[in-house]
Parts: structure tokens; C-alpha cells; sequence
């Protein structure tokens, strides 16, 4: 017989479609960093996002993709250090990822703050583009599916779910790991002086 604990922790569960759709919204928001991070770590124009005025920007702004513009924006990394910020996003989806699996379906905790941190900084970023007069399509993307994410956890997440020290063992070993894979692709794969000059 189950005990009430868990009795609560069942009933409290969302349905399996809201962990499937939050598990999509998350693969999305991952897959749009990591074509800007291949952008970064190749040093080359972001692929699949054509330039223009996209968002009535002057003349001068027209040069280049939205997606280039925001790449090379102040925005485009974290002061000091200098590490992109589709690195950081891409470290930060996944680890989101594994707190939404963990929690099966639920932001629970910590989990929820750092959730709703995440989505003031991607209505921040927006009105940065919005304000600079630019449309960075894989941005924008990952944006959008991240503030779906917080909607659809907010909404029709549960609030209890497995022990919280587990699941933010499991969002710092993610980031952590993505952080660590990042950073070997950076030393790895960038292109090396030789490469470039004739």
C-alpha cells in the first residue's frame, strides 16, 4: 500500500503529454543554441538566417544576418570571460531538460526560481533585438520556446515532485557536462591560425 507521500507526489503528476511537450520545447531551445555555438566555435556566418532589415533597422544595420548582428552584439557573451551566450543556452536547455525529467514533469524548488530567472533573460534578449532593430531567427527561436517552457510548467506543471537535492545534483551535473563538451569543441574544432592565413 502506497504511503500518502507518495500518494501526493502521483496525483500531483501532469500529464504525460505536458512532459512530452515541455521535453520538445527544451530539445528545440537546445537545437537553436547550438547552431549559434557551431557559428562561434567555427568562427563563420550563422547558417539559415538570411540578412535584411528585418525589424526596420537603418541601412547601415542591414549588413549581415539578424543572427550575425546579435553575434556580434555586446550580448553575444558573458562579460570578462568572454564565453558565448548560445554556449551558456545551450548548457542551460539541458540542464532545464533534466530538471523537467527528473520532476517528471515538474519545476520543483530552486528549479522553479532558476526557471523564472531564465525567462527574464529571454524577454530581456528580445527587447534588446527589438530595440536594436534586428530579427536573429535561431535567438528568437530559443527564446520563444523557452518562455513556452515556463508557461507550460507554470500553468500545468505540478508544484511537488522527487527530493530537490536530486534534482539540482542533475541540472548542475548537466550544465556542467555540456559546459565541459563545449569548452573541448572550443580548443578542438575553432579554427587554428594556420587555417586561416595564407
Amino acid at each position: 500500500m502506497p504511503n500518502n507521500h507518495e500518494s501526493v507526489r502521483r496525483s500531483d503528476a501532469p500529464a504525460t503529454w505536458v512532459l512530452a511537450l515541455g521535453m520538445i520545447l527544451m530539445l528545440v531551445a537546445f537545437a537553436s543554441c547550438a547552431v549559434l555555438s557551431w557559428s562561434h566555435i567555427q568562427e563563420a556566418p550563422v547558417v539559415g538566417c538570411g540578412g535584411g532589415v528585418e525589424l526596420g533597422g537603418s541601412a547601415a544595420q542591414a549588413a549581415g544576418s539578424g543572427c550575425d548582428r546579435a553575434k556580434d552584439s555586446i550580448w553575444s557573451a558573458l562579460p570578462v570571460v568572454g564565453w558565448p551566450t548560445a554556449h551558456v543556452g545551450m548548457a542551460w536547455f539541458a540542464a532545464m531538460a533534466q530538471c523537467w525529467t527528473i520532476g517528471r514533469g515538474r519545476l520543483v524548488g530552486p528549479a522553479r526560481l532558476l526557471g523564472l530567472f531564465g525567462g527574464l533573460a529571454s524577454l530581456f534578449l528580445i527587447g534588446v533585438m527589438v530595440v536594436e532593430g534586428y530579427l536573429c531567427r535561431w535567438c528568437a527561436l530559443a527564446h520563444g520556446a523557452n518562455l513556452a517552457f515556463l508557461a507550460l510548467a507554470l500553468l500545468k506543471g505540478g508544484r511537488k515532485g522527487p527530493q530537490i537535492p536530486a534534482v539540482m545534483l542533475g541540472m548542475t551535473i548537466t550544465f556542467a557536462g555540456v559546459t565541459s563538451v563545449l569548452l573541448l569543441a572550443e580548443f578542438f574544432l575553432s579554427p587554428k591560425v594556420e587555417d586561416v592565413v595564407p
